[in-house]
């Protein structure tokens, strides 16, 4: 890796790095001006609405459909994976193309199988986070659809819990796509990390706050 490759990695990771440990403090400290904190506010009020009217009906629909995405993304992730893997084990014959827009960095076929490696390691976690969360999916519709009882305030606030849980995975996985967008880049040369790291900091910024 050449001096050059190593500060825009560097810039690379602490545009993103330090723009999200900003955004957990500021989703600590004042998280209806975050879209994740009024979203989880608006999820524990439907899962209110659901045990006070006991639409099972309802929240088995909603939940089947926020199951499917998951479901999608997650096999998406692992196929991505699978792929990446076949493409590393053949890198050497490939290179040359991605060599020529790699301006800055090194050039080396080690250094390449790196970047590859990450890749695979961030899709093989998306992949495990949108498992997590389709789980606790499946919690939150046996929990919600117990029979009525004098503990239905128990209830809805551990369907809530499963349900905060779901969505922090989807979120997890989510975040491991937008990641792939600069480590995709990276294959290209630094220059191309750097500037999709800094792109996607900007897009996120949007994305996470209430306009």
């Amino acid at each position: 890796m050449t001096i050059w490759e190593a500060a825009l990695v560097a810039a690379a990771v602490a545009i993103l790095g330090g723009y999200h440990v900003h955004f957990f403090f500021q989703l600590r400290r004042s998280p209806r001006a975050t879209t994740v904190g009024r979203a989880r506010q608006h999820r524990r009020a439907w899962v209110e609405g659901i045990v006070e009217r006991h639409d099972g009906i309802l929240a088995i629909q909603t939940l089947r459909n926020w199951s499917m995405s998951a479901s999608f993304l997650a096999s998406t992730a692992v196929i991505i994976a699978a792929g990446l893997l076949g493409f590393m084990f053949s890198a050497e014959k490939t290179s040359t193309l991605i060599h020529q827009f790699n301006l800055l960095g090194s050039q080396g076929l080690p250094l390449l199988s790196f970047k590859l490696i990450l890749l695979i390691g961030d899709f093989l976690a998306t992949f495990f986070s949108f498992s997590l969360c389709l789980r606790y999916y499946n919690y939150v519709a046996l929990t919600i659809n117990t029979p009525p009882g004098d503990d239905a305030e128990e209830i809805a606030m551990l369907s809530a819990d499963y349900l905060e849980l779901a969505a922090s995975h989807f979120t997890l996985g989510m975040r491991g796509y937008y990641l792939s967008i600069p480590l995709a880049l990276w294959l290209f040369g630094p220059i191309w990390l750097a500037l999709g790291s800094l792109g996607l900091t900007v897009v996120l910024y949007r994305h996470d706050h209430v306009v």
